[in-house]
């Protein structure tokens, strides 16, 4: 039988976790003030809704959401964890977002129904700017969610209450042996996805390569 590590603590880039985050009230609270750049006192309540998006159609792209949340004034935040890079991820974001506006009316609603929608997007990957050019709580949080070991969270636990409690939620949720089967059989799904795409593109490159090579020598024979 396997030794359980007790040192083992979950990873928020992976989506599994960071939606258990997020469904802890206080660190959704936290970290949508972080956003928002407001007084978390200011932020009453998040209620989470439904994560898959409306379909209009039969033939319609479903739109699966990571965490959605309504605030008290109507407006809706979506908040995804992206851990590859890929080349329309701008596209679909919008692609969400869009979802999200367009699907609070129904037949005959007025359009003053309407409420704001934001897409917020956490990366693992470098899209924007290399360098942190500033420390306020957006980026506290960002440096939190990107951790790698128990260190890096306890150091950076003591920044807020709310980054805090986000740490303890992690722990209490990597103590958990069904969440901790879910994540490591989400990551195992990371893994064989990578080890796919990795052995498509080289089984690719390679035959790209060699007919490449063959065109080159026919084209020089003739």
């Amino acid at each position: 039988m396997a030794k359980k590590d007790d040192n083992f603590i979950m990873l928020p880039t992976v989506d599994v976790c960071f939606k258990g985050l997020m469904y802890n009230p206080k660190v959704r609270k936290g970290f949508i003030a972080a956003l928002l750049k407001a007084d978390p006192a200011s932020v009453r309540e998040t209620i989470l809704l439904p994560t898959a998006l409306r379909q209009e159609y039969p033939d319609e792209k479903l739109g699966i959401l990571d965490v959605r949340t309504m605030m008290e004034d109507g407006a809706q935040i979506n908040m995804e964890m992206q851990v590859e890079s890929f080349k329309h991820w701008d596209a679909r974001s919008l692609f969400y977002l869009s979802k999200m506006y367009t699907e609070q009316l129904n037949k005959g609603d007025s359009y003053e129904k309407l409420k704001k929608c934001i897409h917020v997007s956490i990366l693992d990957f470098v899209r924007f700017a290399k360098e942190l050019q500033s420390d306020n709580e957006v980026i506290r949080w960002m440096r939190f969610l990107a951790g790698k070991t128990r260190k890096e969270f306890e150091e950076m636990a003591g920044t807020s209450e709310y980054i805090e409690e986000a740490y303890r939620e992690l722990e209490r949720m990597s103590a958990d042996e069904r969440a901790r089967l879910e994540y490591e059989a989400r990551q195992k799904a990371i893994r064989d996805h990578d080890a796919i795409m990795k052995s498509a593109w080289e089984n690719g490159l390679e035959s790209g390569m060699k007919q490449g090579l063959e065109q080159g020598l026919e084209q020089g024979r003739q």
